[in-house]
């Protein structure tokens, strides 16, 4: 009988790490968690989880020497919000084995103007973008560098006067928001699936990623299309692992928004294989995915309409995510929870969301859960 080999000890740095986490913990990985929320689900499944204020070098640095004292984890894997600090990634590279896509090329994807340089060279149509002031500011956005979760995207006006290093301007296109689900290994790549997204507006921010469904449709003309394009860009920019495309559909034309090159909100979205298979995909080999039909899901985040302050004793729903803790102070437009449906059809996962959305609502002014069903 071969020595018993327990399973890896895997180190997340997410902002939010909570969806990798549970991922990794229900694939039978030990986890250890750097984050900017510490959410109780995240606390209960971690064997330890360390809060930062961001994923600036500052921050990490401390966090991690703090773990090291009492870990040891193989591997490094990374999540959300590494979009305003590349940098971290590359001191993340020299802690241990980090699985995913190259700091390198992750750097390179954040470069707009080499970006949109390539989608034209490459004959891959996107919104018409510019890094100048356009002179006509009808149906254009502004939309930050760095921005995350569609953060300050905004549409402009005759006197907004955004400094020009900060961002570009792109062409506001009213279609359908959409993304397709993939893994990449060594330039190639498989298609998880297709998913519509939806924003939120407070204020101005108008633009808030709130949610994904998978199972979207899309035309096999359109299928096609994206296989080219991710055929095309693969050897551009070679992703490791889980990724997303972003893209708009209007007209039955497909427009690039960009390349997610990290694992994103969907992919809890695929089923229980899904980590295993961003695993295998980040050591270099490219997994058959399994051809059973998924279950139509959706993962859509519930913002604060108010300042608001969580109850103590709150009882949660099981389909609530990224719980925070009694007595943390969200402000307005900031995250509370997040919520997971499943259903048989679309409809049907549609009511099932809203009708979530209103219990959540219900249980924050009651801090009851069968008082927020009664009411």
């Amino acid at each position: 009988m071969p020595p018993f080999q327990p399973p890896a000890t895997l180190l997340i740095i997410a902002q939010s790490a909570r969806m990798l986490v549970q991922l990794a913990v229900a694939a039978g990985y030990y986890s250890i968690a750097v984050d900017c929320f510490a959410d109780m689900d995240t606390l209960q499944l971690a064997m330890s989880c360390k809060r930062v204020n961001d994923l600036s070098l500052a921050e990490l640095k401390p966090a991690i020497a703090k773990l090291q004292k009492h870990h040891t984890f193989n591997y490094i894997i990374y999540g959300s919000g590494f979009e305003a600090f590349p940098e971290s990634l590359e001191f993340l590279a020299a802690q241990g084995l980090l699985l995913g896509t190259a700091p390198l090329v992750f750097q390179r994807l954040l470069d707009k103007p080499d970006f949109f340089k390539q989608l034209t060279q490459l004959g891959i149509t996107y919104p018409h973008s510019l890094f100048c002031k356009p002179i006509e500011t009808k149906n254009y956005l502004f939309k930050p560098f760095y921005s995350q979760g569609g953060q300050e995207i905004r549409f402009i006006s005759v006197t907004d006067d955004a400094a020009i290093n900060m961002g570009y301007w792109q062409q506001y296109l009213p279609g359908q928001p959409m993304s397709v689900t993939f893994l990449a290994c060594n330039n190639q790549f498989r298609i998880l699936g297709y998913n519509h997204q939806w924003t939120h507006a407070i204020d101005d921010q108008e633009f808030l990623f709130a949610g994904v469904a998978n199972g979207a449709e899309l035309s096999l003309q359109n299928q096609a299309l994206l296989s080219r394009v991710l055929e095309k860009l693969l050897p551009v920019y070679s992703l490791q692992g889980l990724a997303s495309l972003d893209f708009i559909v209007l007209d039955e034309q497909c427009y690039l928004l960009e390349i997610n090159a990290r694992p994103p909100a969907s992919a809890q979205l695929y089923g229980a294989d899904v980590f295993n298979w961003h695993m295998q995909a980040c050591l270099g080999s490219l997994p058959t995915l399994s051809t059973q039909a998924t279950t139509p899901c959706a993962y859509q985040i519930v913002f604060a309409a108010f300042t608001i302050q969580i109850p103590d004793d709150i009882q949660w729903p099981d389909w609530v995510h990224d719980i925070p803790a009694a007595g943390v102070i969200i402000g307005k437009g900031q995250p509370i929870c997040s919520i997971i449906a499943a259903e048989n059809t679309v409809q049907q996962l549609s009511d099932q969301l809203l009708y979530r959305q209103h219990l959540i609502e219900n249980i924050l002014k009651t801090g009851s859960y069968q008082h927020a069903i009664s009411g």
